[in-house]
């Protein structure tokens, strides 16, 4: 008679716990499980809050820009879509997540827009970064979060962690995984066009750009609303110091030729 008065109440203890993780993970324990670099290892199924192993549950990320493309690499100071999808076999009744991304370093890379995250998700400070996931069971396998990129980063990693319940409020039944997907800064320095090949350099520029192999040209720089800020003409180097920090478009012309580069003011 003992043992069950004490089993009913310790049933009662781990079904809170497992509704609590619902909550997310770094809200509700303070506990990153994305496997980063600077973690513990620890991640949801090794913790035992999703440790069955059921779902076979695996991540794709893909990065997305303003203009709904899909990219293989990101442009600092630009607006893109993180898209993760959980997938998985069988029907699981709703997913969770917890996402960092990391520069070369290992430290927060860019930002995440917290204005427009999606409903049922917000962000934790962990470790001195930010991490984003769940903020309640989410119904659908496909999270799309808001990211500015950072303007100093060579590359940035994407440590994410997924999974997919049951919802019986116990691990049995559900499946977790862990993925890192990593994107390099564009580098958009030398392009062949119609005049030949360009180098527009430094980018990321600080003061003063300069143009390369094609002589003297006339030069406009806009801002990303297409709105002109320089004007210049006959000239291979243009002067940037009074533009503010951000990401803008080049235009160089010489004669009926036109030629669009976008680069990074620091």
């Amino acid at each position: 008679m003992k043992k069950n008065i004490i089993a009913i109440p310790a049933m009662i203890i781990m079904s809170i716990f497992f509704m609590s993780n619902r909550a997310g993970r770094g809200n509700v324990a303070n506990a990153p499980s994305t496997t980063a670099p600077g973690e513990n290892g620890q991640t949801c199924a090794t913790v035992g809050c999703h440790s069955a192993g059921n779902f076979d549950p695996s991540l794709e990320l893909v990065l997305v820009d303003a203009n709904n493309n899909v990219v293989e690499n990101f442009l600092p100071g630009e607006s893109y879509s993180v898209n993760i999808t959980i997938n998985t076999t069988g029907s699981p009744n709703a997913y969770g997540f917890q996402m960092v991304a990391l520069d070369q370093d290992d430290n927060q890379a860019g930002e995440w827009d917290e204005a427009n995250l999606p409903a049922s998700t917000g962000l934790v400070n962990l470790l001195d970064r930010s991490y984003v996931e769940q903020r309640d069971r989410l119904s659908s396998p496909e999270i799309s979060i808001p990211w500015t990129a950072p303007m100093e980063a060579s590359n940035v990693s994407f440590y994410v962690a997924g999974n997919a319940v049951n919802g019986n409020s116990s691990p049995g039944g559900d499946g977790a995984t862990t993925a890192s997907f990593t994107f390099e800064q564009m580098s958009s320095n030398t392009e062949e066009n119609s005049f030949g090949t360009v180098q527009v350099f430094p980018n990321p520029v600080q003061d003063v750009m300069s143009i390369n192999n094609v002589g003297k040209v006339d030069i406009q720089v806009f801002d990303m609303n297409g709105l002109q800020l320089i004007q210049d003409f006959q000239t291979d180097k243009v002067n940037l110091i009074n533009l503010q920090s951000g990401v803008y478009i080049l235009q160089l012309s010489k004669g009926a030729e036109i030629h669009f580069s976008k680069f990074i003011k620091l």
